[in-house]
């Protein structure tokens, strides 16, 4: 019974010790870069440091849309859902391919003022390929983010 309770006390320690360690990890990796700011709306901003290259061109990239009080009204008017009445700021994980300026959404995390998660979507292999209009803020990103395409 003593082996138990120190196998499961040992146990605690390690896991704990590893979720600390990653969020610790994962939040010092991001470098969130501001791009766009609405007044009264929101803040667009893309992490520098999430970004995936591929040699066919393609980028994989996460955004932050920070909300503010007439960005927060429009989302409950879009999702028509009380839960998302407290909504801070949300993460978009975009694929991005360069060559053809077109993308696809393979993420969507939704959270809270007090950073617990509203709603969080896995849209991986679910979304097709769309036009980037000229002068989004995803087009921004691809300005800075694909030289080679002007």
């Amino acid at each position: 019974m003593k082996t138990l309770k120190l196998y499961q006390r040992t146990l605690l320690v390690f896991v704990t010790a590893l979720a600390i360690f990653s969020v610790s990890a994962c939040a010092a990796k991001k470098n969130w870069v501001l791009l766009d700011s609405t007044p009264d709306h929101s803040d667009f901003f893309y992490d520098k440091d999430s970004l995936v290259r591929t040699p066919e061109g393609l980028l994989t990239v996460w955004a932050r849309v920070a909300y503010m009080a007439d960005g927060r009204q429009e989302v409950m008017d879009v999702l028509k859902n009380e839960k998302f009445r407290n909504i801070s700021h949300s993460l978009y994980q975009y694929e991005i391919n360069c060559n053809s300026k077109q993308s696809r959404l393979n993420r969507v995390v939704h959270f809270d003022a007090s950073g617990g998660k509203i709603a969080e979507y896995d849209l991986t292999g679910k979304t097709e390929w769309e036009a980037i209009p000229v002068a989004s803020r995803l087009d921004q990103v691809v300005d800075e983010e694909c030289p080679e395409v002007k």
